[in-house]
Parts: structure tokens; sequence; C-alpha cells
């Protein structure tokens, strides 16, 4: 009955070590998920070529606000959106870039706080030129390229 019960005992303190080792690695997965975005922000901000816009608001974004900015060197982008509305459970908000013939660019969830407001970064493929911007309320399982939904913010880069 001690063995039985010590190896009970060792069970669970392994399966906790193991969950607190995955925990860990979590979080270092998303320390470095941040650094990476840090750096891609500080290289577009600090772009003095990089293109910045205001975007502008639709009839679906009671009272948000955003800006964008795209650098060409870093093949990255930065949006800042203010003052999104609350979405039902299973919905997100998606920024999503697309070239002057409307050919998907790139996409990127957003994580939106308490009172609304997201920071948005993401990497643009090499050599792609971002003319139209669109931050779209939509399902969280909605297609990556083409997402269905009431559009809040836009803008041109043109």
């Amino acid at each position: 009955a001690l063995l039985t019960a010590v190896v009970e005992s060792d069970a669970k303190r392994l399966d906790q070590l193991t969950a607190a080792e995955a925990t860990q690695g979590d979080r270092s997965v998303r320390l470095e998920t941040q650094l990476h975005e840090q750096q891609l922000a500080t290289a577009v901000l600090t772009d003095p070529e990089a293109v910045q816009l205001e975007l502008s608001p639709t009839s679906a974004a009671h009272g948000a606000t955003g800006s964008f900015a795209w650098s060409a060197s870093a093949d990255a982008a930065v949006g800042n959106l203010l003052g999104l509305s609350p979405l039902p459970f299973g919905s997100e908000y998606r920024v999503v870039l697309s070239d002057r013939f409307g050919n998907y660019i790139a996409s990127a969830r957003t994580q939106v706080d308490e009172v609304g407001n997201a920071h948005v970064t993401f990497s643009t493929p090499p050599g792609s030129r971002p003319a139209l911007i669109v931050v779209i309320a939509t399902d969280l399982d909605a297609d990556e390229r083409t997402p269905a939904g009431p559009i809040v913010l836009e803008g041109s880069t043109n």
C-alpha cells in the first residue's frame, strides 16, 4: 500500500511538473512572439519612408477609429485600433490587406482589450504593397483570405 501511495504521489508530482513546464514553455513562446512583434513595430514606426494613414470609419464603426503604418523595408505593418465595439461570442476583428488589384496580401487577428482597443503587428510578404486596408468584424472560423462580415474601418494607400 505504501509503494502504491508513493507511486501515485510521484505520478501526481510528475504531472504537476509537466504542466508547469508546459506553462513555462507557453510563456516562453508568448515572450518570443511579443519580442518579435515589438521589433517589427519598431522597424515600421522608425522607417521614415513608411506609409502611414488614418483609417476611415464606416457605418459599422460605432465610434471606432484607427491608424495604420506599413514599411516596405521591414515587410511589416502595424495597426492601432481604438474604440471597437464588443462583438458576440465566437466573433473577432480581423485586419486584412489587399493589393491594388484586390488580391489578398496578409491578415491579422486582433486581441481587443476591455475598452475596445487593439494593437496589431504582422509581417507582409516581401515585395508586396498593400493598397487597401480593412478591419472586419467576422466569425472566428472565417476564411483568412476572405472573411465575411461588416467592414468597420478602411483605408487606402493610393
